[in-house]
């Protein structure tokens, strides 16, 4: 009888040990989605301050010389330049930001598996591997 308990407690430790760390991964996940998402909307305002920037110098080309070609202005083409510059920098916190999702849903898949270190082990090199390949 007192074996059973103990099995029962021993099971009950194992699931509240599973389920804390499987609750941290996520916070850790979300903390760093978060950073991420403050600074593309960071990156979105900067990139408003470019089209109006952009607009304003606009307008003033077509009040001076109508008649002018607007692409050949050096500073729109500099503003070009800063708008896809900062559209780049968002794209690429996007891919890392799905990169970090697919890492911590296998880090919580892998925190729910009661394997033993070396299958827990096998299973990350095989990830990596396959990570490797994309």
């Amino acid at each position: 009888m007192w074996e059973k308990i103990k099995k029962n407690m021993d099971e009950a430790y194992q699931g509240i040990k599973t389920a804390t760390s499987k609750i941290t991964l996520k916070a850790e996940e979300k903390t760093k989605l978060t950073r991420m998402n403050l600074r593309i909307n960071t990156l979105k305002k900067e990139m408003d301050g470019v089209m109006t920037k952009m607009g304003n110098r606009l307008v003033t080309l077509r009040e001076q010389e109508p008649q002018s070609n607007v692409f050949h202005d050096g500073t729109i083409q500099d503003l070009f330049k800063e708008a896809d510059k900062i559209q780049e920098d968002v794209n690429k916190l996007k891919l890392e930001m799905d990169h970090i999702r697919e890492e911590y849903e296998a880090r919580i898949h892998a925190a729910g598996n009661t394997a033993g270190p070396e299958t827990m082990a096998k299973e990350e090199s095989e990830k990596t591997a396959e990570a490797g390949k994309k």
